[in-house]
């Protein structure tokens, strides 16, 4: 018995971990990698986690929960801790073994319980907590009768499942933004998103020129002033201070008044393109020497220009790898696709709306998957106080465990 956490129907029973589970740690043995190597198999080799490789030898052959000792995200309230195996397998000495006393339905209704308790007051350590054996026995569990085990049980499988399925999709639009998008900005540079409006209006590919960007459009990184952390300090923030990849501060003073093309001139983001390296800026602003700052020439809308550098790959343009650097030199001679003024437009308006939809999606999803990880939450916390509508309050407590 232990002390209570929370309220449970009067036909359940709070206990501790050892009462109601058998801890096989004895079944555990390390092997390392350089070991494992030379033992290559079939049987699942298993850590703190999960299965971390494959070996030629089995430890355990049936049912078991596998609860990190070491390593396991025990503060990350929607990261998993324990988790289930099956058949014949090899644990380290990174994952504690148990098997409940209640067989296959006790152990996936423990499983769940222990993914949504709070270990914070049993884990020890800063770098690399540890859940120690002594403490895992003594963690507190409510256990219903094993007909509402069962119940809870197949209630959470049928509900998880459906979430899972709900989660994929969501993660498959997540994951398949920046394909999509990659698809839109080449659709629209090689012509193929505005085949129909050349039509409508009698234009052609043909009409459709080469340019270098240097030719296109003009050049004020001159008047650019870069302002140490210094001189940022106890000044009135109104102005936006824009570097290589954004707005990183504000200023109580302005360079440019106007509508501007910022590309980024230095760092990282120039290869791994993580984020957009060119950006519209308007109004008042501050520019520092780590953005170039152009203006469009009148056969150019600087909207069309500013998806375009954020869809080529500019690496033949960057010198450096410590220190990627587009210098003006080389920002000169990226060639532009140039189609007529209007077509220019259609572009970029349809582009705006295309990866505008696709950007909300994409918000959605990511929001929605949040989301999920804390209705599965909110799920268990009610499982664990017989709040999902299954308890019968006619069932017996379950009474002496071993």
């Amino acid at each position: 018995m232990t002390d209570t956490l929370y309220t449970i129907p009067q036909n359940w029973r709070w206990c501790i971990l050892e009462e109601v589970s058998e801890c096989l740690d004895n079944f555990r043995k390390p092997i390392n990698a350089t070991e494992r190597a030379a033992r290559k198999g079939t049987i699942p080799y298993y850590g703190a986690t999960g299965q971390i490789g494959w070996i030629d030898d089995f430890l355990t052959d049936e049912q078991l929960i596998l609860l990190g000792e070491d390593g396991a995200p025990f503060l990350d309230t929607f990261k998993d801790k324990a988790y289930l195996i099956e058949g014949k397998a090899w644990v380290n000495n990174h994952a504690h073994i148990l098997r409940s006393y209640f067989g296959n339905f006790g152990n996936r209704y423990l499983k769940y319980y222990l993914n949504t308790f709070d270990f914070a007051e049993y884990v020890t350590g800063t770098t690399r907590l540890k859940l120690t054996q002594t403490k895992m026995k003594n963690i507190p569990i409510p256990i219903p009768p094993l007909a509402e085990q069962k119940r809870i049980v197949e209630r959470l499988d049928s509900l998880f499942e459906k979430l899972d399925a709900a989660k994929k999709i969501l993660q498959d639009i997540v994951d398949g933004y920046e394909q999509r998008r990659a698809a839109i900005l080449q659709h629209a540079f090689t012509g193929e998103l505005t085949e129909d409006f050349r039509k409508k209006n009698n234009l052609s590919l043909d009409d459709w020129q080469e340019k270098t960007l240097g030719e296109i459009v003009n050049n004020h990184d001159y008047k650019r002033i870069p302002l140490s952390n210094k001189q940022r300090t106890n000044i009135k923030k109104i102005y936006d201070y824009y570097g290589a990849s954004g707005v990183i501060d504000k200023v109580d003073d302005y360079i440019f008044d106007g509508k501007y093309l910022l590309i980024g001139e230095d760092g990282a983001n120039l290869i791994s393109r993580s984020k957009p390296i060119a950006f519209i800026a308007n109004g008042k602003y501050w520019v520092n020497n780590h953005a170039h700052i152009l203006s469009t020439k009148e056969i150019l809308v600087m909207e069309f220009l500013c998806f375009y550098i954020n869809y080529i790959d500019l690496t033949p343009y960057v010198t450096g790898s410590a220190q990627p650097k587009l210098t003006q030199k080389n920002l000169n001679i990226i060639p532009v696709p140039l189609p007529p003024l209007e077509e220019q437009k259609e572009i970029s308006r349809r582009l705006d709306s295309l990866l505008g939809k696709e950007n909300q999606a994409k918000e959605i999803a990511e929001k929605l998957l949040s989301e999920i990880e804390t209705l599965k939450k909110t799920i268990l916390s009610r499982a664990f106080r017989g709040e999902l509508g299954t308890n019968n309050p006619s069932e017996n407590a379950v009474e002496n465990f071993i």
